[in-house]
């Protein structure tokens, strides 16, 4: 499992944003088979783990070598100095948008994650606290430092400033979904759902960072996942290669160099879901995966998921129909009205937004070659109709995945980790940073998986 890990790990550290050591003068079809062979790699990683998690040995094996307590150190201090790196290079990269380095939060940030680092409890005493306590004090002050530091900027990237113009739209009663002139010049379509909107409007009314709401929710999924896990957290850090992961997941050089994302909100919403699967609360749940559609359209894939496995754990009794049923019922009841309330009653608006863009990115045949995905090869080979019907079948499969093996908490994580891999890959439009939330779902499921005191995994 760790292998498996440490591979899609690295796709994403080597991938960045579509980096590429050599000239891009380089003809097209190179390009894109660079691009689709760190796809394959990626996907086989996943995949692997998917199978690790469905149908794996219990504890998983033992031929990865063993690392030491010093060994896991040193792979937390290389973790953090190559945060650095990754923040010197954006600063060249983007320093005519008003990126500087700012030594002066660089170097205690740096300084105090190291000391978190070094010291970190050993293997066998990591159930007092320390151990977590140490890792997230590194995480949290290499996550404050591009706060400080850098500005929020459409010239890096779109993602926080529309949300920031939709945020403000909302507020003044207008409808988000319109074209926003960007401080990039840009006249940009807003593509995000009311449920994101709706967890930036803090720092929209009061004007604070909008990194700070990211951070938040960051934070917030770790505690849910960690409440989640219980009793199994001590169980599961016990296991040195589940510790490495965690510590490559959480000072992950390509996640503190995309500082200015938007998808902890939706991580969060999805842990939420996983704690009322996993507690059984049917209605909290259908509540939940209501608001999972409202936030992001991945939760467009993941409801299902959960319908289908509560469909499979609660089985044909009367009474389990009925839980099923008011599940998936309360979901759509409360997704949809969620985006009435948020759309405004624009729903043409809303239609050429989050829609028309993509069907006319598609029809343009425009091509992203760097992007970590299929989707550009099918394109330059004429064969981008394919596209949709294979994201269907796939995601077919994956619920005849979560009806055969979803009872299981462990299980559902693997497959919803590769039912997202599989969406990207062939989606229109496909950016690295996606991907991280298949790295956690990946973390999540060996975390229960390893933790498991006997037989498969119990959903709890």
């Amino acid at each position: 499992m760790l292998i498996a890990y440490v591979a899609a790990w690295a796709i994403l550290q080597i991938r960045g944003d579509g980096f590429f050591p050599f000239p891009k003068t380089w003809p097209l079809s190179v390009l894109i088979a660079i691009a689709v062979a760190h796809t394959v790699v990626l996907v086989a990683a996943v995949g692997t783990a998917t199978w690790y998690l469905v149908r794996g040995p219990e504890k998983g094996s033992a031929r990865f070598p063993e690392v030491s307590d010093l060994g896991e150190k040193l792979i937390a201090v290389g973790c953090v100095l190559g945060i650095a790196v990754f923040h010197r290079m954006q600063v060249s990269r983007f320093a005519e948008f008003g990126y500087a380095l700012h030594p002066e939060y660089l170097i205690p940030a740096v300084a105090l994650a190291l000391a978190s680092v070094v010291t970190l409890p050993g293997k066998g005493r990591a159930g007092n606290g320390r151990w977590w306590l140490g890792l997230l004090v590194a995480f949290v002050v290499l996550k404050i430092y591009p706060i400080l530091a850098f500005p929020i900027t459409a010239k890096r990237s779109d993602l926080l400033p529309i949300l920031s113009q939709a945020g403000a739209s909302w507020l003044r009663g207008e409808s988000p979904y319109q074209y926003f002139t960007l401080d990039n010049g840009v006249a940009t379509q807003n593509v995000r759902l009311p449920g994101l909107i709706w967890a930036y409007l803090p720092a929209v009314r009061f004007g604070f960072d909008l990194r700070w709401i990211s951070l938040f929710f960051e934070l917030a999924t770790l505690l849910v996942w960690g409440a989640v896990l219980g009793a199994k957290l001590k169980t599961a850090a016990e296991s040195r290669s589940w510790r490495i992961a965690v510590i490559l997941f959480l000072l992950m050089p390509y996640w503190h160099y995309r500082h200015e994302l938007y998808e902890p909100p939706f991580w969060f919403v999805l842990s939420l879901c996983f704690a009322a699967w996993q507690s059984r609360r049917f209605v909290a749940l259908g509540l939940a995966l209501g608001l999972l559609a409202a936030t992001h359209q991945w939760g467009w894939i993941f409801a299902p998921y959960f319908v289908v496995s509560e469909f499979r754990r609660n089985g044909f009794s009367k009474a389990g129909l009925i839980r099923t049923g008011a599940t998936g019922v309360l979901a759509a009841a409360s997704g949809a009205l969620l985006l009435v309330i948020g759309i405004r009653g624009q729903f043409g608006s809303f239609k050429e937004h989050v829609f028309g863009f993509y069907e006319r990115y598609m029809a343009g045949g425009d091509l992203y070659p760097m992007s970590l995905y299929f989707s550009a090869a099918f394109m330059k080979l004429g064969l981008a109709g394919l596209l949709r019907p294979l994201q269907f079948l796939l995601q077919l499969s994956c619920l005849g995945l979560v009806f055969l093996y979803g009872t299981d908490g462990a299980r559902l994580a693997g497959i919803f980790a590769l039912g997202l891999t599989l969406q990207i890959v062939l989606n229109p439009v496909a950016w690295t940073y996606q991907y991280l939330l298949v790295l956690l779902l990946m973390l999540y499921g060996w975390g229960l998986k390893i933790s498991a005191p006997s037989g498969p995994t119990r959903a709890l």
